[in-house]
């Protein structure tokens, strides 16, 4: 497959703006109202009203004219937060936007993925990587640009007011700036053991939770419990030296004004008598000073978002560049425009150097029939069909579909073309009608009438099932809940594959904890099922004597 080059933070984030100008538009709208009526705005109006008290000038209108300046204001601030709602649909846009790019990558080239890393882990990535990619181009981003903008101005009507002042204000935030460089190393790095502290704390409860039976029937809650605890304990201590961190940098910020005013008032105090300066110019000078010093924090935000920001892009890359280049490596073909004529294997290799095991076979089905391959457990049984149909890595070999070599099987092999259903399939915390449905395509979907989902329940027996159930294919099904058995898990996972309407379902182990004249019925009754090519892999080699139309491969 194509190496492709990881994106740059710059690259990605003006390919969203590219996407979505208006949302990103009201971001930067609602930042720059929010900075004006905090800074600039407040110090004008401040000016006025003190150089009116002193009779220094006149105004329109007299006092009333202050009165409608602060309407004024409160009306800009409240479209601020108007705007601020539709950064906030952005956010979710810009979630949305790396979430489903993420889990496509992953469906459809399930092969290119370390599967060394815990589901847990890998989660934690979709939640807390995407949530800090998604706030800067939202928050920190027109919040530091913005209030560039505001100081801009606000240093020029600073400077004529009193140049001495303004020069001890920039000193101080250079300063202030200065510091915050030589600290931001540290942030990074401890932004990423944060990051990674945190995601195996993730890995570790959700596998827990998966084998939550285990846990209790081997009575190893408190080794749990402690396990638990030792790693969430490291997690605690790389957050908090994170927070340490970030937090030094923003109160140093934050200390920026009060040490701007502070100087200006001792520079008053000690020069009283050689200055000429009205309540008004000191009040609007100080003002002007909060603009700079929110200038000042966005640095610190923005510098340090950035660096958060990047560690987060670098942990999703290996995901989401795969992603953006993912129509690149498809086929020319998509899997609706093809049927399962013949699928012809010929000399397909699987290894697994860390373990010493290779395995290569050529085999060939034809569609329309149904396969049954057995063999001795870790035979390559599976591992040879899941390389066929692209969910893992090929060491070599052919894969010819309808005549035509498959150079990329993870983009043909899937629904609706062909469906894999393996040994224990993922019941999620839903009703039954759900979980049956739950990978069927929205079209597919829409078509489905109510006689097919009880044939499907006919044949995979949960119509029976259903007579103990509540509210029938309403009642809410999931591994946590305990309303399913394994065998039931099982049936659930092959009702889905049959209602997706694939061409080709392959059936991974689906029957050991079904009893096995049961399993001998659902067999059969899939058999009978036209235009529908079955693979079924099994350890265990039951009676077929039955069901003739089977074919028995051994490995």
């Amino acid at each position: 497959m194509k190496q492709i080059k990881p994106e740059s933070l710059l690259s990605v984030n003006l390919k969203v703006i590219k996407r979505h100008p208006f949302f990103f538009l009201a971001a930067m709208v609602s930042a720059f109202l929010l900075q004006f009526t905090a800074g600039l705005f407040p110090a004008f109006i401040e000016k006025q009203m003190f150089s009116f008290f002193e009779n220094k000038i006149d105004l329109p209108l007299g006092v009333w004219f202050i009165i409608i300046l602060m309407a004024t204001g409160f009306l800009f601030t409240a479209f601020a937060y108007i705007t601020m709602n539709i950064g906030w649909l952005f956010r979710t846009k810009i979630k949305k936007l790396f979430v489903s790019k993420m889990l496509r990558a992953i469906i459809l080239q399930p092969k290119e993925f370390d599967t060394s890393e815990a589901i847990g882990e890998t989660a934690y990535k979709f939640r807390e990587d995407i949530d800090q990619l998604s706030s800067l181009l939202t928050g920190t981003f027109p919040h530091f640009s913005t209030s560039l903008v505001i100081a801009i101005v606000t240093v020029v009507l600073m400077f004529s007011v009193n140049v001495t002042f303004t020069f001890i204000a920039l000193f101080l935030i250079a300063l202030n700036i200065g510091i915050i460089t030589l600290l931001l190393p540290k942030v990074e790095r401890r932004r990423e053991n944060s990051l990674k502290a945190a995601a195996a704390t993730s890995g570790f409860l959700t596998a827990a939770l998966q084998s939550t039976q285990e846990i209790k029937t081997d009575y190893k809650n408190q080794n749990f419990i402690d396990a638990y605890f030792n790693i969430n304990q490291k997690a605690a201590k790389a957050a908090l030296q994170e927070n340490i961190g970030s937090s030094l940098i923003k109160s140093l910020f934050r200390l920026g004004h009060q040490l701007i005013t502070s100087a200006m008032l001792i520079f008053i105090a000690l020069n009283i008598e050689t200055i000429s300066f009205s309540v008004g110019d000191l009040a609007f000078f100080i003002s002007l000073s909060v603009s700079l010093s929110n200038f000042a924090s966005s640095v610190s935000d923005f510098f340090v978002s950035v660096k958060q920001t990047k560690i987060s892009l670098e942990r999703v890359q290996d995901i989401y560049t795969k992603a953006e280049n993912e129509d690149e490596q498809l086929d020319v073909k998509s899997p609706q425009e093809y049927n399962i004529g013949s699928i012809v294997v010929k000399n397909l290799c699987v290894e697994y150097p860390e373990s010493n095991f290779k395995i290569e076979k050529s085999f060939e089905f034809h569609g329309g029939e149904y396969y049954f391959i057995f063999g001795a457990v870790a035979s390559g049984k599976s591992s040879v069909i899941k390389s066929m149909l692209g969910i893992t890595k090929k060491a070599g070999g052919e894969i010819i579909l309808n005549g035509k070599i498959i150079e990329n099987p993870e983009s043909i092999f899937v629904s609706p073309l062909a469906v894999y259903v393996p040994p224990t399939p993922q019941i999620f915390n839903a009703s039954l009608r759900e979980n049956i449905l739950l990978g069927v395509s929205s079209e597919i979907e829409v078509n489905i009438t109510e006689a097919e989902i009880q044939k499907v329940l006919k044949i995979t027996r949960l119509d029976k099932d259903l007579e103990t159930m509540p509210k029938g294919l309403e009642t809410k099904i999931g591994n946590l809940t305990g309303g399913v058995s394994g065998g039931q898990t099982q049936r659930i996972g092959i009702a889905r594959a049959l209602l997706c309407k694939s061409k080709l379902v392959v059936l991974d182990d689906c029957f050991t904890a079904v009893d096995s004249g049961l399993a001998g019925e659902i067999r059969k009754d899939i058999a009978a099922l036209d235009d529908l090519t079955v693979i079924e892999i099994s350890n265990r080699k039951p009676n077929l004597e039955m069901i003739p139309q089977i074919k028995q491969l051994e490995f």
